[in-house]
């Protein structure tokens, strides 16, 4: 009987620590700072104790694993010299984008993939208008080619985003910076509303629509409502505004 306990006993211990080691292999699967289809985001904006121009954080959420939030993509930016201004689009993010930058992304990736396609037919080409016959020879022609065109390519990529940066976002960047603290809550109001024609004028899901909730904050005042959308209409309940705002 001693030896079956011992035997028993050893077999609960293995198995609990298997159980644990293949709880804590899920939850690490579970928990891996990779992109789902099905997430969510939080933006912080604002004033810490020490700031004294304001900071914005982002960050995406799909899901808990073991009690605890399963966060990557953390962006942290803060208005600075270098960025007098900083207009950051999240969720549906095309219409804004497209706006601040002049072109629309998905034609932009489009057009970098259509560009490294070509690249890679040119080379196909090349080697085939040589004519050589040796195996190695037509491989080392090929690397050759693709390595410039690579090149090539990366120097276009990075030409097209400093003219994107310096022709259409720094424009309205430093424009931005010097506007009054409600002309910035207007120009947001306006993309997003700007977004939500595009998803009514079109096949797409209208994930966005109107009214927009918008407000400021700034260090002097704090936080502002510029507009604020209610459940009911405000004609029609005075007394709920004279309980908040004593009118």
């Amino acid at each position: 009987m001693i030896n079956a306990y011992r035997i028993y006993s050893k077999i609960y211990q293995f198995l609990k620590i298997l159980l644990d080691k293949l709880f804590n292999i899920a939850v690490n699967q579970l928990s891996k700072a990779t992109r789902k289809d099905i997430n969510t985001g939080i933006v912080i904006a604002g004033f810490g104790e020490n700031e004294f121009l304001p900071s914005i954080t982002s960050f995406t959420v799909d899901g808990i694993a073991d009690v605890k939030l399963n966060i990557f993509g953390k962006l942290a930016m803060s208005v600075n010299n270098s960025f007098p201004s900083i207009i950051m689009p999240y969720a549906q993010s095309d219409m804004v984008s497209l706006f601040i930058r002049g072109v629309d992304n998905l034609y932009l990736n489009e057009q970098k993939t259509k560009l490294s396609k070509l690249i890679s037919d040119y080379a196909e080409k090349m080697v085939g208008v040589v004519g050589l016959t040796d195996t190695n020879a037509v491989k080392n022609l090929k690397n050759q080619i693709l390595s410039i065109g690579t090149g090539l390519e990366n120097n276009y990529n990075q030409n097209m985003e400093a003219f994107i940066q310096k022709q259409f976002v720094s424009s309205i960047a430093s424009v931005v910076s010097i506007l009054q603290k409600d002309q910035p809550a207007l120009l947001a109001e306006s993309l997003i509303t700007l977004t939500c024609q595009k998803r009514q004028f079109s096949t797409e899901e209208e994930t966005v629509k109107p009214p927009v909730d918008v407000a400021v904050i700034s260090e002097g005042d704090g936080f502002i409502w510029i507009q604020r959308k209610h459940y009911f209409k405000a004609d029609l309940n005075p007394q709920y505004f004279h309980r908040q705002y004593g009118r």
